[in-house]
Order: structure tokens, then sequence, then C-alpha cells
């Protein structure tokens, strides 16, 4: 499904159900980053038997080509700390550090 400010694409097997999905959104230009405006891969998955195949490279770079399209200069990500694998896939990809959240329990 494509909208002009979302994405979703599904990774389809030639028979069987979704081995994947990247669900995206751009976020456009607001008062604390003026004029830039930022393709946001919100969730990525794919099913553990058909990772390393290059699924999550395919969806990735189809999400990254929508982004440009839809006028994005940037793109991010967000990952949990623990999940290493995850942030492994995403530095191969191109993304590096930009900020850092910290939360505490109350």
């Amino acid at each position: 499904m494509r909208r002009e400010d979302s994405l979703c694409l599904l990774a389809l097997p030639a028979a069987g159900s979704a081995i994947g999905h990247l669900i995206g959104r751009i976020r456009r230009a607001d008062p604390l980053r003026p004029g830039t405006v930022v393709g946001v891969l919100e969730s990525l998955r794919v099913d553990p038997a058909h990772r390393e195949t290059g699924v999550a490279t395919a969806l990735t770079e189809e999400f990254f080509a929508w982004a440009r399209e839809s006028g994005a200069q940037q793109a991010s990500v967000t990952a949990y700390s623990a999940n290493e694998s995850a942030i492994r896939f995403y530095r191969r990809s191109g993304f590096s550090p930009f900020e850092v959240t910290l939360q505490a329990p109350l």
C-alpha cells in the first residue's frame, strides 16, 4: 500500500504467506528542524527462517527510494539497544547514531 506520506511493503514468496514487512512514513519539517524532511522506518521484520537472505535489504532499499521520491533528505530508524542484530543491520544499511534516548523506571 502506498500513500503520499506512508508506505507498507510486504515480502511475498512465490507461494505462501508474507515473510517480511516494512512500514515507513514521511515526517515533514517541524519547528525544531525546519526544512528537513525525514523518511522514518517505523517497523521492519523478516521471518526468522528467511533472515540473512536479502529480504530486509530489499525492503530497506525500496523504502530509501520511496523516501527520496517523497522529498526526504534523511532517513531515521529507532531500535532497542539490546537488539544488536537489528543495529548491525541498520549500520550496514547506512544508518548511524544521531541521538540517544535514555529511560529510568519511576
